[in-house]
């Protein structure tokens, strides 16, 4: 099983061999999706023994929580952009609240809800303070799965602004409960899930103008512009779902019992990292 991308991080030439070598003795794999497939390809798994998707997540309870989470709420709550992630220095709350301080100094009138819990909530709190209307923020703790159900109902749109994101999960589930999403061009994910206007929205994690501009975008959408996009999330998630998550597991392992592979490179590069481990 891979979610890993090439892109992620410089990679070192011997480590690399390793990781081909370690491959030879694989008869199948699983993937995340296209950047973790081109990855295992370019170390050398063939093509037919790779299979997807790995990331998913429950669309159909997401759906239906979410809807019955808005339909209880209040229509007087104010609209607010959701991010849903850890409080850590990659997640890159600290550039999106830059770039919700520029949407608020051009104007902006929806809240901004940051839920999860980390070692840089301090600094994060401290950037709240910075805001024009630092009041517009909220920072609330890590939810389980039936709470966070209901905050994904109760919101507007979602945003993930990491620098680095190996996939980024929240964002099937955002896209799942019916949110346009506003997602860093660093997820993992964006390349599967986000077309650019019409699944979604990407932007560059570093450039801090250009959310706010999206943002204000998002903020500007009709109700028929803003369930159109949210027709055609659900519909692209259709291949990121329980169902097709089942299937790759089935297939890889059809693929795995009919092409068995051997290696005694494998299997020595495997005994030298379970020692290293141990």
């Amino acid at each position: 099983v891979s979610d890993s991308r090439e892109r992620v991080e410089p990679r070192c030439a011997v480590k690399e061999w390793m990781k081909q070598q370690l491959l030879r003795g694989y008869s199948a794999a699983v993937v995340a999706g296209t950047e973790s497939r081109a990855y295992l390809e370019q170390l050398g798994l063939s093509p037919e023994a790779i299979t997807q998707p790995w990331d998913v997540v429950d669309n159909q309870l997401f759906s239906s929580a979410a809807a019955a989470a808005a339909a209880e709420s209040s229509k007087s709550d104010p609209e607010e952009f959701l991010c849903v992630s850890r409080f850590i220095a990659v997640k890159n709350h600290l550039g999106l609240l830059r770039a919700y301080g520029l949407y608020q100094q051009a104007g902006g009138r929806w809240n901004l809800r940051l839920v999860g819990s980390g070692p840089e909530e301090a600094a994060i709190r401290a950037g709240v303070s910075e805001l024009p209307k630092p009041e517009r923020v909220s920072l609330e703790p890590f939810r389980q799965l039936n709470a966070l159900t209901d905050v994904y109902g109760k919101a507007s749109a979602f945003v993930l602004a990491s620098i680095s994101d190996t996939w980024g999960l929240v964002v099937n589930e955002a896209m799942a409960a019916g949110l346009p999403v506003l997602v860093s061009s660093a997820c993992g994910c964006t390349v599967d899930l986000i077309d650019h206007g019409s699944t979604g929205f990407c932007f560059d994690p570093l450039d801090p103008r250009t959310l706010a501009q999206l943002m204000h975008r998002i903020e500007a959408q009709s109700a028929q512009e803003r369930l159109t996009m949210v027709v055609a999330a659900r519909r692209r998630l259709e291949s990121f779902s329980l169902a097709s998550f089942s299937q790759a597991l089935q297939d890889a392992a059809a693929y795995a019992s009919a092409n068995p592979a051997f290696s005694w490179r494998s299997r020595c590069i495997a005994q030298l990292l379970s020692h290293r481990l141990q």
